[in-house]
């Protein structure tokens, strides 16, 4: 397997504007629904510990497919009714590790990308090949129109340091 550089090691920054946003949809549940307004903010925190931790570098895919469900509840809280999706379960991950955030950042680029270009709902779908190598990702229109498609490959090797 390659190896990572130091650089290749770290998250992509949390985007401040993703943090404002769902700060935004917190605060428009407060008077309508607090219970949402607390899960949603119990959710960003999650979110939030779990991207701004510095080790470990890497963690069980099945972490990390738990922080990917975090991510989309959170755009489900920003974009009601937008946004649908279907993950794999904890027994339906590769026993692999991977960096911390290397799945959600693709999965985040590609739906992120959609909400932003495209009026109307989304439909995000993981998925592990059969053979455990990879994850791929799909968004589309819910009938499966305008595919959009990224292959995540799994597995990894930590340079020492």
């Amino acid at each position: 397997m390659q190896q990572r550089s130091a650089t290749e090691r770290a998250p992509a920054p949390v985007s401040v504007h993703f943090v404002n946003n769902v700060l935004a949809a917190a605060a428009s549940y407060v008077d309508d629904d607090p219970d949402e307004a607390r899960d949603v903010l119990a959710e960003l925190s999650a979110f939030l510990s779990y991207r701004l931790r510095t080790e470990p570098l890497d963690v069980p895919l099945a972490q990390e497919l738990d922080h990917v469900g975090v991510y989309v509840r959170l755009q489900q809280a920003r974009f009601p009714d937008r946004v649908q999706a279907q993950l794999p379960g904890r027994r339906d991950a590769p026993d692999v590790r991977v960096l911390r955030s290397s799945v959600q950042d693709p999965v985040a680029q590609l739906l992120g990308g959609r909400l932003g270009e495209h009026p109307g709902p989304a439909r995000l779908v993981l998925r592990a090949l059969p053979d455990g190598s990879a994850l791929e990702a799909d968004v589309s229109k819910p009938d499966g129109g305008d595919l959009a498609r990224v292959h995540i490959p799994l597995g990894m090797e930590v340079a020492p340091t």
